[in-house]
């Protein structure tokens, strides 16, 4: 037997508003987050759709913030023992100061039990050395070690740069 995620966090869709829920369906998984791009012209390179296994229980969830965030986006997927998994689903867009002071203040705003993922699009981060480049990579990196988070990436994501610019926590 094959084995296949339980949820699958999409970055970068280009879903707007002239594309249909069913234009981005994937059979076996119910769609349960989608936040289109809205600060570019058609979307493009933007939006955000989270899927969840058919009969995963997976429910939408928002916290504080996230419609502040260009894009965000989470699930809760209950497993064992009334304990709740937050997985959230995130697009930076790069040099933008105010969306990366409103993206920190939802990232502190999770619940413990959470998972992030997303395209953080913070280059010149070395997660090796832990130390960050900007102003804004320096407080990422504090509010990841504030958290207990860590980077789950391993390599270059983006060859031609030679940067790991996506994030698992």
């Amino acid at each position: 037997m094959k084995s296949r995620p339980r949820v699958i966090c999409v970055n970068e869709s280009f879903a707007n508003e002239n594309v249909s829920d069913a234009q981005l369906a994937i059979e076996g998984y119910e769609m349960i987050a989608r936040r289109d791009g809205t600060d570019t012209v058609g979307g493009r390179c933007r939006g955000l759709v989270i899927y969840a296994e058919e009969g995963l229980g997976a429910i939408r969830s928002k916290h504080d913030c996230e419609e502040d965030v260009v894009e965000a986006a989470s699930v809760e997927v209950s497993w064992g023992g009334g304990r709740k998994l937050t997985i959230c689903d995130i697009y930076r867009k790069q040099n933008d100061v105010v969306n990366t002071i409103k993206l920190l203040k939802y990232l502190a705003g999770l619940p413990d039990q959470s998972v992030t993922v997303g395209d953080y699009n913070f280059p010149t981060i070395s997660w090796e050395e832990g130390r960050g480049g900007s102003e804004e990579e320096r407080r990422f990196l504090q509010l990841l070690e504030e958290r207990g988070w860590e980077q789950r990436v391993r390599g270059v994501t983006r060859p031609l740069g030679g940067n790991t610019l996506d994030l698992a926590t």
